[in-house]
């Protein structure tokens, strides 16, 4: 799949109030990778053969642990990823980020998920297999174990080689 050169801001509502990234930020984000501009949001898969920084990060990021900043305060759970910073925030973090973009991580079997009107802004997921989850279209962040090998499946992952619907070839955006 490849990355998308598209987003309008509207990941959460804080966006809207102020259209630009922080200049530290985007400072940051400029010297970890040589090929964004500082308008870039999204990217394409020409311009960027590898993954972005900040997706390399959102996929090995430890969600739902207490935030260290906040330790002593209730719901401190870090499940909101900035991807201005590439780090996981908890709700009370987010006044600090309000003017970066950020993506909301949800819990599903004890497994990350995002919903997919979210992370299909930045990255084409139109070959992951999404599901339902409290009636939003979800997809997978990482790949999850499979319990015993597919007998007969004609569909498999490309990545890792589990069990899939006809019309997908990745399980999760990892893979």
């Amino acid at each position: 799949f490849g990355w998308r050169g598209h987003h309008d801001g509207s990941l959460l509502s804080a966006r809207a109030a102020f259209p630009h990234s922080s200049v530290e930020c985007r400072r940051l984000l400029l010297a970890r990778d040589n090929s964004a501009s500082p308008d870039m949001v999204g990217y394409t898969l020409a311009a960027l053969p590898q993954k972005p920084v900040w997706l390399e990060t959102l996929l090995t990021e430890k969600f739902f642990a207490a935030c260290a900043e906040h330790p002593t305060l209730r719901k401190n759970e870090r499940n909101i990823y900035c991807i201005d910073c590439s780090v996981g925030i908890c709700q009370h973090c987010v006044v600090n980020h309000s003017a970066h973009h950020l993506l909301q991580i949800r819990r599903y079997v004890y497994h990350d998920v995002i919903r997919l009107q979210d992370v299909q802004k930045l990255v084409d997921c139109s070959q992951v297999q999404t599901y339902i989850i409290n009636s939003a279209r979800v997809v997978f962040l990482n790949q999850r174990p499979q319990p015993r090998p597919s007998k007969g499946s004609v569909n498999t992952c490309e990545t890792c080689e589990r069990s899939l619907q006809d019309a997908y070839r990745y399980c999760s955006v990892a893979c």
